[in-house]
Order: C-alpha cells, then structure tokens, then sequence
C-alpha cells in the first residue's frame, strides 16, 4: 500500500488519500559532493491525488478570496512517499493544478522534490568540513 504524509506549516501531519492504481513516477538523481551547485536531486512526474474530503481539508479554499486560509500554491510543504511504510522519497510536495470538474474540485496535480537540492541552498557559502 502506498501513502503520501504531508507535514503543514503548523507541523501537523497528514495522509493524504491518493489512487492505489497509480504509483508516481520517481527520478533519483546523485551527483559528486563536490559539485553542490550542480545537483538537481531527486523528483517526481506530476501525479494527480482525488479531491476526498480529507485531501480537500488539507488543501483548503484555493480559488476562494473570502476564505480566512488558503493553501499557499507556491510554497513546498514536507512530504514522505511510503511503501507498505517504508519511506522511499522523502522531500517537498508542490500543488501544480487543480482540476475542476461542474465546479466542483476534482483532483489536485501534484509533484514530489527531493531534499537535496536545498542541502546545497542552506549550505551557502559554507563548506563541509570533518
């Protein structure tokens, strides 16, 4: 069974429902320590989750300016893809689209990024040492 956790900005976590049928394309991608400004870590294709009440709940009113909160569509949020719970990616969850069908959502199109990328972003100017 798979299950994508997602960890809000209050640090509450959630599991969001996805499709059983479909597993996310996953692209690992490693490059030499030495070249932190050059790697681009791991991703996934865009994958798209239903529109349940809970992943609706998690999401919030995107498209509603009257709306107290809103999910921030630019903002990464952290994310663990398990595997009958063994992690096998862990990063940031991106919202791309949303699918409405009748007014109402649909779906919600998704992206998984690794965390390696902002290993090089945090480390800055700074070097590894022993």
């Amino acid at each position: 069974m798979i299950a994508l956790r997602v960890t809000d900005d209050a640090g509450d976590l959630h599991v969001l429902d996805i499709y059983e049928a479909i597993v996310p394309k996953l692209t690992y991608q490693f490059k030499d320590i030495r070249g932190l400004s050059a790697v681009l870590g791991g991703f996934s294709d865009t994958f798209r989750v239903p529109a349940t009440k809970n992943n609706v709940a998690f999401f919030g009113p995107l498209y509603d300016p009257t709306a107290s909160t809103s999910y921030a569509t630019k903002k990464k949020k952290p994310a663990i893809l398990e595997w009958d719970t063994v992690p096998v990616f862990t990063g940031f969850l991106r919202l791309v689209s949303v699918v409405m069908q009748k007014g109402q959502y649909s779906e919600f199109e998704v992206s998984l990024f690794g965390e390696v990328p902002t290993l090089a972003k945090d480390l800055g100017d700074d070097s590894l040492k022993d």
